[in-house]
C-alpha cells in the first residue's frame, strides 16, 4: 500500500551511516539486496520511529520495512522482484514517524547506490559506471538528482567494464562526451535538483580544475562552448588521439 511521507523539518542521514549491497538472482530469480543501516544517536530521533528502505529504479520501486530506530532490522524477503530489470538500482532510507504526525520523515538519506564487488569499503566514485544490456547502444548517461550521474555500458560486449578502465582508445571515444554532457546539465538551472545534493559541488569543482577557472551564473548561457573547453582539456590530459595514432602504427600529425 501507497504511503505519503510529509518532509518538513526532517534531518539528514549521512550515505556513511548506510552499506547496501546487491545480490543477483540465481535461475532467474529476482535479485536481492542487504542493508547495514545506522542511524546516528546524535539525532535524537524517537526510538519508535519506523526506518524504511527504499529501492527505485525510474518509475519502478519497492519499500522494505527495517523495523525501528532502537532496533533496525533487516525483514526476511528483500527480493526485489518488483523492480525494472537491466538498469542499476538506487536506494534511499526513511525515518519516519508513525505516532504522533504519521507519515512525517525525521530523517533521510537518498539516491544510494549500492555497493561493487571492487568498490572498496566507503570508496566515492564521481563517475560510478555499471554494466546492464542497452540493446544496441555502447555505452548511456543516467541521471538521478539524488545520486547525481552514473555510467552505463552495455554487457553485450564482452569485457567492456575493464577495457573502460584501461583501453586509451575506446576511453577516449567516450569520455570525452561524458565531461561535455555532464558540464552542460549540471549549470543548467534544474528544479529537480535537491540543494543539498553533495554531488553536484563536486562535479562542479572537478570540471572547474579542468577549465582552469570558477564559472560564474553570467556565463550559463554560454555553456555549450565551455562545455566543449572542458571536454577538449579532458582529451588533451590523456593524449587520446596520440593513443589512437599509435595503435594505427603511424605518428600523430
Amino acid at each position: 500500500m501507497s504511503r505519503r511521507f510529509n518532509y518538513t523539518g526532517r534531518k539528514k542521514l549521512l550515505r556513511s551511516d548506510v552499506r547496501i549491497r546487491v545480490q543477483e538472482g540465481k535461475s532467474g530469480q529476482a535479485q536481492t539486496f542487504t542493508a547495514d543501516v545506522k542511524v546516528p544517536p546524535e539525532l535524537k530521533l524517537d526510538p519508535q520511529a519506523r526506518v524504511y528502505v527504499e529501492a527505485y529504479v525510474g518509475a519502478s520501486s519497492m519499500r522494505f520495512d527495517f523495523g525501528t530506530v532502537a532496533a533496525v532490522t533487516a525483514p526476511d524477503d528483500c527480493a526485489l522482484t518488483e523492480i525494472d530489470e537491466g538498469t542499476p538500482v538506487l536506494f534511499r532510507v526513511r525515518v519516519v514517524d508513525e505516532t504522533q504526525h504519521v507519515g512525517r520523515v525525521l530523517a533521510a538519506a537518498n539516491g544510494i547506490r549500492p555497493e561493487g564487488e571492487d568498490d572498496g569499503k566507503h570508496r566515492k566514485s564521481l563517475l560510478p559506471l555499471r554494466s546492464c544490456d542497452l540493446g544496441e547502444e555502447i555505452w548511456h548517461l543516467k541521471f538521478d538528482p539524488d545520486a547525481g550521474f552514473e555510467l552505463a555500458v552495455n554487457s553485450r560486449v564482452p569485457n567492456i567494464m575493464e577495457k573502460l578502465k584501461s583501453d586509451s582508445v575506446l576511453m577516449g571515444l567516450v569520455y570525452p562526451e561524458v565531461v561535455r554532457q555532464i558540464a552542460r546539465r549540471i549549470w543548467e538551472e534544474d528544479a529537480t535538483v535537491p540543494e543539498d545534493a553533495d554531488w553536484l559541488e563536486d562535479w562542479k569543482t572537478w570540471l572547474e580544475g579542468l577549465l582552469g577557472r570558477a564559472i560564474s551564473k553570467e556565463e550559463a548561457p554560454e555553456i555549450d562552448e565551455i562545455a566543449d573547453d572542458m571536454a577538449r582539456s579532458f582529451a588533451t590530459r590523456h593524449k587520446f588521439a596520440t593513443a589512437m595514432a599509435t595503435l594505427t602504427g603511424e605518428e600523430p600529425a
